[in-house]
């Protein structure tokens, strides 16, 4: 459906999507995770949703996430800001802002990853809080102020670093960079940062 509707209104453009590959070659490219979170669709639980993105000149500019279930949607756009609203009411809606939290050793940090050592140095240096699909948009809510070891392949990554950082935040892959197609990174509201480089890349 989301190929359908986008092949009909920006027919010019590329497509790259987890579900079916890559399609056209364009400056402009829409990323597409149809459903994020399928095993919580599997299991009936309601954190689950798409992720889309569109991709300019290798720069995202558009991010948008929806929780179906939860009657949700959160969007960014490059230069103007990060919002949520309700599904189908965006005369409602709420612009985001990344928590003032400064001090990494009370700052609330989520992470999603096997790496036990990680998650013993946030629950030793931290306020450890448990992870769940929607921790990064609790950092562009200002629920969260961290979460690190994210993994997840370029559309994981693709809306929700727009949305953090029109809220404010920061992200910074793995390797200290900025890319989003080499595997997990770290997502901050920006004033921790360095005291979360210290704890997590010791």
């Amino acid at each position: 459906m989301l190929r359908a509707a986008l092949g009909g209104a920006r027919p010019d453009d590329g497509i790259l999507s987890e579900e079916s590959g890559e399609s056209g070659r364009s400056s402009r490219r829409w990323i597409l995770d149809p459903i994020d979170g399928t095993f919580n669709v599997v299991k009936g639980h309601p954190h689950w949703g798409n992720h889309i993105a569109l991709e300019v000149e290798g720069e995202i500019v558009v991010g948008v996430v929806t929780r179906p279930r939860l009657g949700l949607v959160w969007w960014a756009s490059r230069g103007g800001g990060a919002f949520r609203s309700p599904l189908g009411n965006a005369e409602s809606t709420d612009r985001l802002r990344v928590s003032a939290t400064t001090d990494a050793s009370v700052a609330k940090v989520s992470a999603w990853t096997d790496d036990f050592a990680t998650i013993d140095a946030v629950k030793q240096f931290a306020v450890w809080q448990e992870s769940d699909m929607n921790y990064i948009l609790g950092v562009a809510e200002g629920r969260l102020d961290a979460v690190v070891a994210t993994p997840g392949e370029v559309w994981d990554h693709a809306p929700t670093v727009l949305l953090v950082e029109e809220a404010g935040g920061r992200f910074r892959d793995h390797r200290g960079g900025h890319r989003i197609d080499i595997g997990p990174g770290h997502y901050t509201n920006g004033a921790i940062d360095g005291g979360l480089a210290a704890m997590v890349d010791p």
